[in-house]
């Protein structure tokens, strides 16, 4: 279960994602992709999409928040449940089942990585894997939070984001953090994966 600096932070970094893409003067290498202008334009045609309490359930778009907290950075990953495990509903076969096992252990090592700090991953939590609280739907998600302890949180420089590695039906991922000094936002991809910040 998220802690509840990083619930509030969580709301803080929808509006930190709305703001990044009203303000047409903030360019960044990473965000005016292709890509990016392409998914504007065809992103409701192109993949499936339903409107969740926590903002647009969208197959191949994640989303990233994350925030500093003294030495603690927490980063919850958050995608559809089809772009990890290939299927969308309830697992109803042993197969489909150890394929939910799999992605939980594979995430436990960590989906993200971050840059600089000499941190440490302390902990991974999941949400929406749990078979006896799923729900019956379509539209599932299933999320990863991370927790690391910095011993120089002011020197981290960045994330990546290395589920891109293992997960080719993630897309991309809508990223927004909040640091000591300020807010960052940013659209990542598996050619450009990594998020520069500064704490």
């Amino acid at each position: 279960m998220k802690s509840v600096w990083l619930l509030a932070l969580t709301l803080s970094a929808g509006s930190v994602w709305a703001n990044h893409h009203s303000d047409g003067e903030h360019e960044h290498e990473h965000e005016k992709s292709a890509d990016h202008a392409h998914h504007d334009e065809h992103g409701h045609d192109d993949h499936d999409s339903h409107d969740h309490s926590g903002g647009i359930h969208q197959h191949g778009v994640s989303r990233l928040e994350a925030a500093f907290n003294g030495s603690v950075f927490q980063a919850q990953l958050t995608a559809p449940m089809v772009d990890w495990v290939g299927f969308e509903q309830i697992p109803n076969n042993d197969e489909q089942r150890a394929t939910l096992s799999d992605v939980k252990a594979l995430l436990q090592q960590g989906g993200i990585a971050l840059i600089g700090g000499d941190c440490e991953l302390e902990s991974v939590t999941f949400q929406g894997f749990d078979l006896n609280k799923m729900k019956d739907s379509d539209h599932l998600d299933l999320s990863a939070l991370s927790t690391w302890d910095c011993q120089s949180p002011q020197e981290v420089t960045g994330l990546g984001v290395t589920a891109f590695e293992h997960f080719p039906g993630m897309l991309s991922v809508e990223a927004a953090v909040i640091t000591a000094t300020g807010q960052i936002a940013g659209q990542l991809n598996a050619d450009q994966p990594t998020l520069e910040m500064a704490n």
